[in-house]
């Protein structure tokens, strides 16, 4: 037995299982992010494609570089939020919170950029 050695928790009978509750566990929720924004995606397409000049309309007054300054705070946060879990497993406790305060500066960055301008904007030009 390839797991034999291995500690497992009370409610599993052996390590083995518990890996494999683990690995269906997480094919489980992979099923269910897909079934979610399969159908946002298509609820998406089928409203983009029945009322076309509406989201034409739509995109002449988004803000082009503040979506895509987000976008990449996003992407950096998660970075950092990731590294930081690397840090975890590594023992690496000033890593950890390098990366936290990292993610937090981020987050309060996107807050700034999507309330400061964007929403700013929008309700400067919509009264």
């Amino acid at each position: 037995m390839l797991n034999a050695g291995i500690r497992h928790d009370f409610q599993y009978a052996t390590a083995g299982y518990q890996s494999e509750t683990a690995i269906a566990g997480m094919w489980l929720f992979l099923a269910t992010e897909v079934l979610f924004f399969g159908g946002l995606i298509l609820a998406w397409i089928y409203s983009r494609h029945w009322n076309a000049p509406g989201f034409d309309a739509g995109a002449q007054h988004s803000a082009l570089w503040a979506g895509t300054l987000n976008t990449a705070i996003l992407l950096s946060s998660s970075l950092t939020y990731a590294i930081g879990i690397v840090h975890i497993r590594v023992g690496h406790t000033r890593g950890l919170i390098r990366c936290c305060a990292a993610t937090l500066a981020l987050g309060l960055a996107f807050l700034a950029l999507k309330f400061g301008v964007e929403w700013h904007d929008d309700f400067v030009h919509r009264s």
